[in-house]
């Protein structure tokens, strides 16, 4: 008796918790744009066609996980290395459910680098949002591992994001060019990533 009163307690102090956090979240969210610049870390050349993606993504207040994404975008850089994003809003965020302190979040990749993954470092939770990377210079650098380390830094990529079955088109055509570089025991991550392509 005392540990199923335990347990509902402990539900409906998690209930309690997540309504009083639904009450802070505004009721819709819109986003300011987000331009850069990606170069070589080693020769500060501008990288074409560096891939960029910017997720904006709620977690649930309840029993905090990550949700269907609010807003993706990606672009490709030029050759100036320039990429942008849009903004975009204003939207209205699903029930019980806030977007992260730290969004957007990008992730940068272009073949034959290492990706990076970007966030903002301060709390916010305003529903106006904005990139502490916006108008910043990001250098990548070449990859010179195994076939062993860039099938880890590839399925990092898949990890960090929240895309299910919708995966951004572009940055799915460029990790595809990596299928050389991951080696034979990358054959089941590509056949899966084939299939997500194939899903749009």
């Amino acid at each position: 008796m005392r540990r199923r009163f335990y347990r509902g307690g402990c539900v409906v102090a998690l209930l309690a918790a997540g309504l009083a956090l639904q009450a802070c979240a505004p009721p819709f969210y819109c986003a300011k744009s987000v331009h850069g610049r990606v170069v070589d870390a080693e020769t500060q050349q501008p990288l074409t066609a560096a891939v960029i993606v910017a997720e904006w993504v709620p977690m649930t207040v309840v029993f905090p996980d990550r949700t269907t994404p609010l807003h993706v975008a990606e672009d490709v850089t030029d050759a100036n290395g320039n990429y942008s994003i849009p903004g975009w809003g204003p939207r209205f965020r699903w029930p019980l459910t806030r977007l992260r302190d730290y969004d957007p979040e990008l992730i940068l990749f272009k073949s034959g680098y290492r990706p990076r993954f970007l966030f903002n470092h301060r709390d916010r939770n305003g529903f106006v949002r904005s990139s502490d990377w916006d108008s910043k210079t990001v250098p990548l650098h070449p990859f010179r591992g195994t076939p062993t380390e860039r099938l880890a830094e590839l399925k990092a990529i898949l990890g960090k994001a929240a895309w299910d079955r919708r995966m951004p088109p572009m940055l799915c055509e460029e990790m595809l060019k990596e299928r050389s570089l991951a080696g034979p025991s990358g054959k089941l991550f590509f056949d899966n990533l084939l299939d997500l392509r194939g899903s749009r």
